[in-house]
């Protein structure tokens, strides 16, 4: 019991400290920035893998472990303060299919979602029982405290431009628990399908984009069916592309800062990709 109690309390504040304030400069971005053509959504893999040009009226709202069901409800958010928005990129991972943040260790961001963004839990019952609505006066007000703040976060809450941390071992792990997700009973992907009938409806271009990993992380899934259910979701939308960096040989393991994210190098190249199809 007190090793539980500790994990949480541990688990708060890395949220709190490193993650809070990064959420927080999301929702700055969303309210200062006039115009947005293309909006960027999806989990650390195209926050960490797109950098987003204001003169070209991108606004990056991927956030970390961000699932189907936020990556939908700050889709919906951004058309209500934008109705500008042209383009939508959005990342799909390995874990994507099952991935649900709030039965995750890091279930608090539901919280911060709450808090900053107004977003409801998707499992009321589950984020009662993981004790979020506890949670909810401390992040209320923390939130308060920062939106006061001028100043702007500029350095990332990573190193990308770190080399690659070839821990096998670590990598394997880190791959199988996104399998894991990716096997959860209850899929998301009816949340993409919303945001592609949606953006059909507004005439808006949606890229799908299969991050890029390392080849120790793509070892490891070599025999499991990954993107099955993606395509067979999707193929009766026409206004939709999916760009597939996961199985291309385009990046090498000197583009990413551990198993499956890019460094600043990588980061641009994935950039310059994806934005040669906007």
């Amino acid at each position: 019991m007190r090793i539980a109690i500790l994990q949480n309390f541990i688990d708060i504040l890395r949220c709190k400290i490193y993650y809070l304030p990064f959420l927080v400069e999301k929702f700055k971005c969303l309210q200062r920035q006039n115009n947005v053509r293309t909006l960027i959504l999806g989990s650390s893999h195209l926050e960490m893998g797109y950098k987003p040009d204001v003169d070209k009226q991108e606004l990056n709202m991927a956030t970390m472990s961000q699932d189907l069901y936020y990556s939908y409800n700050l889709y919906k958010l951004c058309n209500e303060m934008h109705n500008d928005i042209e383009n939508i990129v959005i990342s799909y991972s390995v874990f994507t299919q099952g991935h649900s943040l709030v039965w995750t260790n890091l279930s608090s961001l539901c919280v911060m979602f709450k808090s900053i963004f107004g977003i409801d839990y998707q499992y009321p019952e589950v984020a009662r029982n993981k004790k979020c609505f506890w949670l909810e006066p401390f992040y209320n007000w923390e939130v308060k405290q920062l939106l006061k703040k001028d100043k702007s976060i500029k350095k990332s809450r990573i190193d990308e431009s770190a080399p690659t941390r070839f821990n096998v071992k670590q990598i394997e792990t880190i791959a199988l628990n996104h399998f894991k997700n990716h096997q959860r009973p209850v899929s998301q992907v009816h949340y993409l399908v919303k945001i592609l009938e949606e953006a059909n409806a507004r005439n808006q271009k949606v890229i799908i984009v299969l991050p890029p990993v390392t080849n120790v992380y793509k070892n490891a899934l070599l025999d499991k069916e990954l993107f099955n259910k993606l395509y067979e979701s999707v193929k009766e939308f026409q206004n939709i592309k999916i760009l597939d960096y996961y199985h291309s040989d385009y990046f090498n393991d000197n583009d990413f800062c551990d198993g499956d994210h890019v460094n600043s190098e990588g980061a641009k190249k994935l950039t310059s990709l994806i934005r040669s199809f906007l």
